[in-house]
């Protein structure tokens, strides 16, 4: 650690940085978060990532698993050409590493403490095929002889099962008791770490939100800013025809044209495609948008925070709960829909009351920081 510059050392331990503009910016958040109060922070990086860019491909022969896994950071070719433009910002904004293809090998660097978080950090599937890890290594077991502050931020299970083996649920809770504070960012997970891992842990807001909308405006600064355009902006990870019947719906009665990012096709109509390369050009979209639609989490939290009219349509492949719990903390229940037609116009016609919101917000950005604070400096 440089004599003076800061705090601590801390090493954040999250899924892998690619081509997953919301796993990115969230890392960002929370570093950021941490370096303004003067720590010293880096990413412990499994570094295969960035070398082989071996994605699982949804056409092999593996696991269900491993296919849906896949479909998350989309198909091998399509994220080697946004990797180019995802590893400009990561190198620009998220600069510090201590990387090494295997984590048994990592070495504690005089880290003084580890933050395991956030986003689905303790999602088996994910674990296995992103990190290629044991479920052990994401409660720090690679790390289980070092003298470190060990924390979880908002970790996430994504989703409302248990999905942990009895084996690796016995690993895992000895691993999580040596923790000195646990948070989580769903409901569910508060339930799970108490009746499987034996651990008390705390609901907390995803790192995004610890931040404030100007922050993120800011790395829009040389991007500038169009005049707010009458459109929908359309994002969605896993494309379905009642999915883009739900945008349709909200399009034809609030009378704007949709923004797609083109993974619908060939729509015609009142709809233009959008080419979203960077982590800037990702979330100017979300801020010059007049209404979403999505089924992204981090589309949600950024429609959240930009202010925007939205909806979001249940995502249950990826995880249902992180949705719900956020919608519910912040009073949005209603925003969510599982179907095109929950889409109704009196649903369309309902206005979201954002001073509600940022009240609930400011009292939940609070009690995250409040927790983040006190878990380093006890």
């Amino acid at each position: 650690m440089l004599e003076g510059d800061s705090e601590m050392k801390i090493g954040i331990l999250t899924l892998p940085l690619h081509t997953n503009y919301g796993g990115i910016i969230q890392v960002y958040a929370l570093q950021e978060f941490l370096r303004r109060r003067g720590h010293d922070v880096w990413i412990i990086n499994r570094d295969h990532w960035i070398r082989e860019q071996n994605l699982p491909s949804t056409d092999s022969e593996e696991s269900s698993n491993g296919r849906r896994y896949a479909s998350v950071i989309e198909s091998s070719a399509s994220a080697e050409d946004k990797w180019i433009n995802t590893k400009l910002f990561i190198d620009q904004h998220i600069g510090q590493h201590i990387s090494s293809s295997n984590m048994a090998e990592l070495h504690q660097n005089d880290l003084e403490a580890i933050v395991v978080g956030s986003d689905q950090i303790w999602r088996p599937e994910y674990v296995r095929h992103a990190l290629r890890t044991s479920m052990a290594n994401v409660f720090l077991h690679f790390a289980e002889d070092w003298t470190v502050r060990r924390l979880a931020y908002a970790a996430s299970f994504g989703t409302d099962r248990w999905e942990l083996c009895r084996e690796e649920t016995e690993v895992c809770s000895r691993l999580a008791k040596r923790f000195d504070a646990v948070s989580v960012r769903e409901a569910s997970a508060v339930f799970f770490c108490r009746e499987y891992l034996g651990v008390n842990a705390e609901q907390v807001l995803d790192p995004t939100m610890l931040l404030d909308c100007s922050d993120y405006e800011e790395l829009l600064d040389d991007f500038g800013k169009e005049e707010a355009n009458s459109s929908v902006f359309s994002y969605m990870l896993d494309v379905t025809d009642d999915k883009m019947d739900a945008v349709g719906r909200i399009s034809n009665f609030i009378d704007f044209g949709v923004v797609d990012t083109g993974r619908a096709g060939d729509e015609g109509g009142s709809y233009s495609e959008v080419e979203i390369s960077s982590v800037e050009s990702w979330l100017r979209s979300f801020r010059d948008a007049r209404y979403v639609v999505t089924d992204s989490f981090h589309g949600c939290v950024f429609s959240i925070l930009f202010g925007k009219e939205f909806f979001i349509y249940g995502n249950s492949e990826r995880g249902i709960e992180r949705f719900r719990s956020l919608l519910e903390i912040l009073g949005l229940r209603s925003r969510m829909i599982l179907s095109a037609d929950e889409i109704t116009e009196e649903r369309l016609e309902e206005k979201i009351d954002w001073s509600h919101v940022s009240r609930r917000l400011e009292k939940e950005k609070f009690r995250s920081i409040n927790f983040l604070e006190t878990s380093l400096s006890e």
